[in-house]
């Protein structure tokens, strides 16, 4: 059961105003019994989590950019909350520095031009005084999909 529970779950989600209903249905089993066996998974480490992929250009998102925040150590996880806080901000993560590249914090800033992103990179900055920033444009997506493992 939790095999097929978790083959379900790595696809997309059904177009359903109740998808674990639908999920649950095609395992074999009640919804109730599906969501117990995903929350098993989570105890169990099997799965981490389970969560929307967004397609921003569809959802009219064009520009987005990695800020990339020089913060000092001691305010690494208050800037990152921070950080995490604005809602164009889809990912905040901190991680390791080094002399070539200081910066601590990465925040992924989504908008409709990049205009906006900037606009929201000045809001941030003004909020969390960081040391410096800089801002990284996509150029193309390479990968937009649900991972898919062998069961």
């Amino acid at each position: 059961k939790q095999k097929s529970v978790l083959k379900e779950l790595q696809g997309d989600l059904p177009d359903s105003p109740e998808p674990y209903d639908v999920m649950a249905e095609r395992v074999g089993i009640s919804a109730e019994e599906f969501l117990s066996a995903a929350r098993d998974l989570v105890r169990s480490g099997h799965l981490r989590k389970v969560c929307a992929l967004v397609n921003h250009l569809q959802a009219g998102f064009s520009a987005n950019a990695m800020c990339v925040w020089r913060v000092p150590p001691e305010r690494v996880n208050e800037v990152g909350e921070a950080i995490a806080g604005f809602e164009e901000v889809t990912h905040c993560y901190s991680r390791p520095v080094c002399e070539e590249w200081p910066y601590a914090i990465f925040s992924m800033i989504h908008g409709r031009s990049r205009r906006d992103c900037e606009l929201v990179a000045g809001r941030i900055a003004g909020a969390v005084n960081p040391t410096d920033y800089r801002m990284i444009y996509s150029t193309r997506e390479l990968k937009k999909r649900s991972i898919r493992l062998p069961l």
